[in-house]
C-alpha cells in the first residue's frame, strides 16, 4: 500500500528530510568511537569509513522519493563500515528501514526490505567476527533492529486502518448523495410528469383552470426541488448556513400538500406534540422524510388516483413512518424495482431501525413501514 497518504511523499527533500539526514549522518559518523570500543585506526581507514558514512546518508536523503534503492543504498555502506570498523549501530539503516516498512508496498518492496534487513544481519555479523571488540552490544543491536522493524510495521498497519477509514467514509457520503439524489429527482420529476399530463388533457378538453392549477402544481414543485438541489450543492461545495437546513418532520405537511395538489387523496396524521417537545435527532428527521416523499412517489408513479395514507407515531424511544396505499390496489401493480425502496432500507439500517415493505394486511394494496430508534443524530424537536 504504498500510496497510503502520509507515509511516502514524492518530491525534493525537504528541511526536515535535510535536518534528519545530518543528524543521523553524524550520528553513524561517530558510532565507531561510541563507548571506545573499537581501537584507533589508522588514517585510510578513517578516510575510507567518512566515505561510507557520506554515502549512507545520501542514500537517506532520497528515501521518501526512491525508497527501495536507497534502502540498498544505506544497507550497502553500512555493510562496508561494519565490516572496516565493527559491529557499529546503525542508525542510517534504521532509519531507512523504518521508513521501508512503514510505507509497505508489493512484492518488490517487500523483497527489497527482507534483503535490506538480512543486509544489516550480515552486516552485524561481520562485523563482531571481524572486530570482536564489538561484539559486546551485538545483542542490543539485533534487538533494537527489531524494535525499528515492528515500529515501522505498526506505523504501517496504523495508516492502513486511517485510509480504510477514510475510503468507508467517502463510498458511504457516495451513497448518501446518490440517495438524496434519487429522492430529490425522483419525487420532483414525478409530481412534473403527472401535472404536466393533467395539464395537456385539461387544456384538451377545454379547462383552462384546471390546466392553470396543474400548472402551478408544477411551478411549485420544481421550485421546491431546485431548493433542496441547491441544499445538497452548497454541502457538495462545503458552504455554509445558507442554504438552510435538510428536509425533516416540520416539512412533511408541506411535502404532502403539493402531492394533494398533484392529485393524489393523501391522509396525514402526525404524533400531538407533547408539553416539551419531544426530542428527535436531526437524522432521524431527514429519514422519516425521505420514507415519506419516497413512497408519495411511488404512489404517483404506480397508482396514480389511489388514496394513500401517511401516519407518524412516537412510542417510547422508536418513531414509526407508515405510508399505505389505501384504495385496494394489487400490490403487483407496483411495476419493475427501482432503487429507491433499496435506499430507504440503506437510510433505515444506518439508523439501526427495521424497514417493512409488501401488501397490507388484507393482502390488497402496498404499505411502507419503518421504525427508526431515536438513539443518534442531532437533536430536533417534534413539529
Amino acid at each position: 500500500m504504498a500510496g497510503i497518504v502520509g507515509t511516502v511523499r514524492i518530491g525534493r527533500p525537504s528541511a526536515t528530510d535535510l535536518a534528519v539526514t545530518v543528524a543521523v549522518t553524524i550520528l553513524q559518523a561517530v558510532a565507531p568511537r561510541a563507548g571506545g570500543s573499537v581501537d584507533p585506526v589508522p588514517v585510510w581507514r578513517g578516510v575510507l569509513d567518512l566515505l561510507l558514512v557520506l554515502g549512507q546518508g545520501g542514500g537517506l536523503l532520497w528515501r521518501r522519493r526512491s525508497p527501495e534503492p536507497a534502502t540498498l543504498l544505506v544497507v550497502a555502506g553500512y555493510l562496508g563500515q561494519a565490516a572496516l570498523m565493527g559491529a557499529v549501530a546503525p542508525f542510517a539503516p534504521w532509519l531507512a528501514l523504518f521508513g521501508l516498512t512503514a510505507a509497505g508496498g508489493g512484492r518488490r518492496a517487500t523483497a527489497v526490505l527482507a534483503g535490506a534487513t538480512a543486509g544489516v544481519a550480515a552486516a552485524l555479523a561481520i562485523g563482531a567476527v571481524g572486530h570482536p571488540a564489538s561484539a559486546t552490544g551485538l545483542p542490543l543491536l539485533v534487538v533494537l533492529t527489531g524494535a525499528v522493524l515492528l515500529g515501522g510495521a505498526l506505523r504501517h498497519a496504523r495508516a492502513a486502518r486511517a485510509q480504510a477509514l477514510r475510503d468507508q467514509q467517502t463510498t458511504e457520503e457516495r451513497l448518501r448523495i446518490a440517495r438524496d439524489l434519487h429522492d430529490l429527482v425522483g419525487h420532483g420529476l414525478s409530481t412534473i410528469a403527472v401535472q404536466s399530463s393533467t395539464a395537456r388533457l385539461a387544456l384538451d378538453a377545454g379547462q383552462p383552470e384546471t390546466a392553470r392549477t396543474a400548472l402551478a402544481a408544477v411551478e411549485s414543485s420544481s421550485r421546491a426541488a431546485l431548493q433542496e438541489m441547491r441544499q445538497l450543492l452548497s454541502v457538495l461545495r462545503g458552504g455554509s448556513g445558507s442554504s438552510g437546513p435538510a428536509p425533516g418532520l416540520p416539512d412533511i405537511p408541506e411535502l404532502v400538500e403539493r402531492v394533494r395538489v398533484a392529485g393524489v387523496p393523501v391522509g396525514l396524521h402526525l404524533p400531538d406534540d407533547d408539553a416539551g417537545g419531544a426530542v428527535v435527532p436531526e437524522a432521524v428527521q431527514l429519514a422519516a422524510y425521505r420514507i415519506v416523499q419516497e413512497s408519495l412517489t411511488n404512489v404517483l408513479k404506480h397508482s396514480p388516483g389511489s388514496r394513500a395514507d401517511v401516519r407518524l407515531a412516537r412510542t417510547g424511544e422508536t418513531l414509526t413512518v407508515e405510508v399505505a396505499d389505501a384504495d385496494g390496489r394489487p400490490a403487483a401493480s407496483a411495476g419493475p424495482p427501482g432503487t429507491g425502496l433499496t435506499g430507504l432500507r440503506e437510510r433505515v439500517d444506518a439508523l439501526g431501525g427495521t424497514l417493512r415493505t409488501g401488501p397490507r394486511a388484507d393482502g390488497t394494496g402496498w404499505s411502507v413501514t419503518a421504525q427508526l430508534p431515536l438513539g443518534g443524530g442531532d437533536a430536533g424537536r417534534m413539529p
